[in-house]
């Protein structure tokens, strides 16, 4: 037979002489979107032939014909040495393009501030490719960049097919004479005819005009299917919450049902309007797809060619080959002269294929086959900082940067990548709670919807260098502790219940319950709080301390109720200002120790409600500054010179008052002596005397209560001495002014009135 004259298919490897090889038939696959894979059956009068340098280079396989030859180049996946017949040794091997090598790389990586043409070409060089040589990109739109993107638990080839898929991206490939191009492209206009020819002649079997005729199509169908009505997108951006993130396109307008699509992630409408476009087109290119039969071995997927010769009319258009399925046989080639006896489809050379494809006006898109990598439960992470971690690094949204244990990148100091919400366990529009994590933290990532591109920060969890507060040795309290050092620990160990809160600046802290009261100190791990013990000599209740200023302020209004006990001293100055109306009770002993001076100012109204008033029965002596009352001593250094309103100068009366208080005594038993009128006026005045010492005591009693209750209300024992001290002055001061003026008219009176006024000042 003359078409068994010579071989028809050729294959090549670079790994051994061209001629070592024989095709005895083979099967092959292409298609947009495809790694095109061919499965060849060789022999060869070689036995041991090195299997792992023919895996290791390039190979070719042709089909020949008198027009031009066509090549499929590429690598081998697999090769197989058989069995062997009369000396002959089979051998299968399996062809495919350069682009299979992204399929053996799964990786986890990270992408920052990248679009999809740039990480996608990134990928296929990690994979082994080189743009120009390998691949190249032939895009009309331009796509948007991504803050983060996540390879995970994937390969590279699925990577980048899944991301072309969703910007509607396809690739193909050219036959050079460097090798196999892989050529990406999103628009129909890329497509060109095949160089070999442009058209192809549609001669079914019954045609006698074409039987001669070895390049034909032999059948040539079309399939339709059905439409969705619409394609609907939705999705959520949180740094635009009350945005609506709805879009959607037409599929068919005489269409069925409705295709809704949830977490596509895009991040405008604008961008989900391109979404949905890609979708719908995903649909119409498969609405119509035509299917042919040919001896003609030149049709390739991604190349045009006009159909001609149909007996339907609109068939005859051009087309876009998407699919290719090429098989052949020279068998009766290889056997010819032999006498070998072949089954029916053996005794013939033979070249057929059979292809898929659609209007070349029709937009292809891949159809979403790869698989997006689903993350459920929880990663671990660390917090990243360009800092020191000294303190929490966040941007104005209290977000965060994290590692990730499975980057291979290598980045850190905050550039590993992007900023990360941190969920919380209350939150509002002007509310919530949130304590900053520090550099190191190890910290907990989930996904929302599962999808590795929208990590969060769910939680931060302890590990050996960053330990938990609470242990074995402290399960009984709850501790919140910053980085400041500032605390808030409670104990709910039975009989020891107390809360207490500290931060280290001037040592202040507040205490409830059973003592534990800090003494300065930091904490150091694994020991006992240096400022946090167990006070066997304290007592419990309340307890505020600082070694700074204090102040305290009651907008309305400020009640304490003493207990059995109360101790108030003061500092070097005190100052009590009273409102309107000022009550105090003593429930059962009150002690007022004063520093160095008391004054009294009454602001509106002052009122007394004792129900019993007892001074006690020992020895009042005055002795220069020096006055004790209700069984305290009040030092006062009187260094006055002068009454507030009174007409008459008290130099030498103050100084007379400095003697003893026997001196005091005579000087008033001589001026009694003088006159019986002028006894029973000092009996008078002796009593109003009393009377006003019992008023002072009464008064002093008060400053006690008022002073008890700024203690009782801040626990400062030094700042608030000075007020007390400084308002007791005040209020003894006015009591002094108020006998003056209530003197008799007799100048003895008058004398006496301002001696009592200066007693009760006391």
């Amino acid at each position: 037979m003359a078409e068994n004259s010579k071989p028809k298919f050729l294959f090549e490897s670079k790994a051994v002489d061209k001629n070592t090889f024989t095709v005895v038939k083979f099967k092959g696959t292409e298609g947009l979107s495809t790694i095109y894979r061919f499965s060849i059956t060789l022999i060869s009068e070689k036995a041991n032939l090195d299997l792992d340098s023919i895996l290791q280079n390039p190979a070719e396989f042709t089909i020949k014909r008198d027009d031009g030859d066509i090549p499929f180049k590429g690598i081998l996946s697999s090769f197989e040495q058989m069995h062997q017949a009369a000396g002959i040794v089979f051998y299968r091997a399996e062809l495919v393009p350069k682009l299979w090598w992204t399929t053996l790389t799964h990786c986890n990586q990270i992408f920052l501030n990248e679009n999809a043409q740039g990480f996608i070409d990134g990928v296929l060089q990690k994979g082994g490719l080189k743009q120009g040589l390998n691949f190249d990109f032939k895009l009309q739109s331009s796509y948007p960049s991504w803050e983060y993107i996540c390879q995970y638990n994937e390969s590279h080839f699925n990577f980048v097919s899944r991301w072309m898929e969703r910007y509607g991206m396809y690739y193909y490939f050219e036959q050079t004479d460097q090798g196999e191009k892989m050529i990406i492209t999103d628009t129909h206009i890329s497509h060109s005819p095949m160089s070999e020819g442009t058209s192809l002649s549609y001669s079914p079997p019954s045609n006698l005009d074409f039987t001669k005729r070895e390049e034909i199509v032999k059948n040539f169908m079309l399939k339709q299917q059905p439409l969705p009505k619409k394609v609907l997108l939705k999705d959520y951006n949180y740094q635009k919450p009350s945005l609506e993130m709805t879009s959607e396109a037409e599929v068919s307008p005489h269409g069925m049902g409705e295709i809704y699509l949830y977490a596509e992630h895009f991040l405008t409408p604008s961008d989900g309007d391109k979404l949905a476009k890609i979708r719908a087109q995903e649909y119409i290119c498969r609405e119509k797809v035509f299917h042919g039969v040919s001896t003609v071995p030149y049709v390739r997927t991604g190349y045009v060619f006009e159909l001609k010769d149909h007996y339907r009319q609109d068939f005859n258009q051009h087309y876009l080959t998407t699919e290719v399925t090429h098989e052949g046989s020279q068998e009766a080639y290889l056997v010819s002269g032999l006498g070998l006896h072949l089954s029916e489809g053996e005794d013939r050379l033979y070249y057929r294929n059979t292809f898929t494809c659609i209007p070349a006006a029709t937009q292809f898109r891949a159809e979403r086959k790869s698989f997006k990598p689903k993350f459920t439960g929880s990663m671990n992470a660390k917090v990243d900082a360009s800092g020191s971690g000294k303190y929490a690094e966040l941007d104005s949204q209290g977000r965060y940067k994290v590692i990730l244990p499975f980057d291979e990148s290598g980045r850190h100091n905050g550039k590993a990548t992007t900023w990360l919400r941190m969920a919380q366990p209350y939150g509002g529009s002007d509310h919530g709670m949130h304590f900053p994590l520090h550099k190191g933290t190890e910290v907990l990532l989930t996904c929302i919807d599962g999808d590795p591109d929208r990590p969060i920060i769910q939680a931060a969890v302890p590990n050996p260098e960053t330990p938990s507060l609470v242990t074995d040795s402290s399960q009984t309290k709850c501790m919140i502790t910053t980085g400041g050092q500032n605390h808030i620990h409670m104990e709910d160990q039975a009989g020891s219940e107390r809360i207490l809160m500290h931060t280290p600046k001037s040592n202040t802290w507040v205490r409830m319950g059973t003592p534990n009261d800090p003494s300065g100190g930091d904490d150091t791990p694994g020991e006992d709080s240096k400022w946090e013990r167990e006070n066997e000599d304290g007592k419990d209740g309340y307890k505020l301390n600082t070694t700074a200023h204090m102040e305290v302020f009651a907008g309305s209004s400020a009640e304490t109720i003493l207990g059995n006990e109360f101790k108030f001293i003061g500092g070097s100055s005190e100052e009590v200002i009273v409102g309107n109306d000022t009550k105090a009770f003593l429930i059962a002993k009150e002690d007022v120790v004063i520093g160095f001076e008391v004054g009294l100012s009454i602001g509106g109204k002052w009122e007394f409600a004792p129900e019993k008033l007892q001074i006690n029965d020992s020895e009042a002596k005055i002795k220069a500054t020096i006055a004790e009352i209700a069984g305290e001593k009040i030092e006062t250094a009187l260094e006055v010179t002068q009454l507030d309103g009174t007409k008459s100068t008290l130099s030498a009366e103050l100084n007379n008052l400095r003697g003893e208080h026997n001196t005091l005594v005579a000087e008033h038993n001589k001026l009694a002596g003088s006159t019986q009128v002028l006894v029973g006026e000092s009996s008078k005045l002796a009593g109003e005397v009393e009377l006003l010492g019992e008023q002072a005591t009464i008064i002093a009693a008060g400053v006690s209560r008022v002073c008890g209750e700024v203690t009782k209300a801040y626990g400062s024992e030094n700042k608030a001495l000075g007020e007390a001290t400084s308002a007791c002055g005040e209020r003894t001061r006015v009591i002094g002014t108020h006998s003056t003026v209530a003197g008799e008219a007799s100048s003895i009176a008058g004398e006496m009135n301002k001696i009592a006024g200066l007693i009760t000042m006391v």
